[in-house]
């Protein structure tokens, strides 16, 4: 299998994440995107049109994108207890992935506008927006983090790479966990699984 990836991307490290879990990380290839929102990779775009990463092209030829489609995918090809759980569990762990995954949404697009947008363009209203939402979904995680269950799930794993680039890019600024002591203990005994350990954003 081959990873379209760019090391600093959150969701090509919740895939890496899943991939590790499942025993399936050395068989997955890298292959190294440059990507911006003005320059599109053309090699990337070849295999998937909206020119985003992860995209995952599968040892039958196949592509499938976005993250949670590759992780998802990733998680049944092997036996041994599931990352997305069957039954009533199921659907509080794709909640918690996609409230993680909305967050990361709102970071990078004040990240988009503080890093990429000249100066003078800059929209404030729009970068307080999105701190908003932020802050709203770091806080819904933080309530219910001391009872996440002990087995590791999707959704723990797009919360622990969420907050781990918003402390790696900072686009508010300042400490992403003031505030939200629950969920920083959580993603600290979460980060010293050997699957986090590696994939630490450099």
């Amino acid at each position: 299998m081959k990873l379209f990836h760019s090391p600093t991307s959150p969701f090509v490290r919740k895939v890496l994440v899943v991939a590790d879990e499942r025993g399936l990380r050395d068989r997955i290839e890298l292959v190294p995107s440059v990507l911006s929102p003005t320059s599109p990779d053309a090699a990337l775009s070849r295999s998937n049109p909206l020119g985003k990463i992860p995209a995952l092209e599968t040892d039958g030829g196949d592509v499938l994108f976005d993250s949670h489609v590759i992780a998802e995918y990733l998680d049944q090809m092997t036996d041994g207890p599931r990352l997305i759980p069957a039954g009533a569990g199921r659907w509080s762990v794709l909640r918690r992935e996609a409230l993680a995954d909305g967050i990361l949404d709102a970071g990078i697009l004040v990240r988009y506008e503080t890093f990429l947008r000249p100066e003078p363009l800059r929209w404030a209203a729009w970068i307080d927006g999105q701190l908003t939402k932020v802050t709203q979904g770091l806080a819904m995680l933080d309530a219910e983090a001391d009872s996440w269950p002990a087995e590791i799930d999707l959704g723990q794993i797009a919360a622990v790479c969420a907050v781990g680039w918003l402390n790696f890019r900072k686009p508010g600024g300042s400490d992403t966990m003031a505030g939200f002591p629950n969920l920083r203990r959580a993603v600290e005994r979460l980060s010293e699984r050997p699957s986090f350990a590696r994939t630490v954003p450099q």
